[in-house]
């Protein structure tokens, strides 16, 4: 936790669970075979633009790099266009906005003072596009404090 500050965190929230019938639907039923097509497409190119290796892993420098951020944008954005008014509100945009209105109420609550945010890596660069809009908010590199 910052100095003097205070730490937002959401560990398995609410889409643990949320949409996995509709996903398996869309997965499976002729009524998305469209759009399921699409999708795998898109998955497809978007692997071959960005590279095969997974994003993820557990080295922090990488997590918190331009290349995760990008690398996981256009893997969850292409997720989010088809999926996410399927699921509803387990969906990748609506799972995110109700994340991020947390942050907003904490920014509104703690004028002045450092806020720790803690997500999944994956949502990360959904928080930083909106974060780094605001005109009363600070985004501060995390690489300096990691050891």
């Amino acid at each position: 936790m910052p100095p003097g500050g205070i730490e937002i965190s959401r560990k398995h929230g609410p889409t643990r669970g949320s949409g996995a019938t509709e996903l398996r639907e869309f997965d499976t039923t002729d009524e998305w075979t469209a759009q399921r097509q699409e999708y795998t497409n898109r998955q497809a190119e978007m692997r071959r633009r960005i590279g095969e290796a997974p994003a993820a892993g557990d080295d922090p420098h990488f997590i918190h790099s331009d290349a995760y951020d990008e690398r996981q944008r256009a893997e969850l954005d292409l997720y989010d266009e088809f999926q996410n008014d399927l699921i509803g509100p387990g969906g990748w945009t609506n799972i995110n906005e109700a994340h991020y209105s947390l942050i907003d109420r904490a920014i509104e609550e703690n004028r002045g003072r450092r806020i720790l945010i803690t997500f999944g890596g994956g949502h990360k660069y959904w928080f930083l596009d909106r974060l780094r809009a605001r005109d009363d908010v600070t985004v501060l590199d995390l690489a300096p404090y990691l050891r």
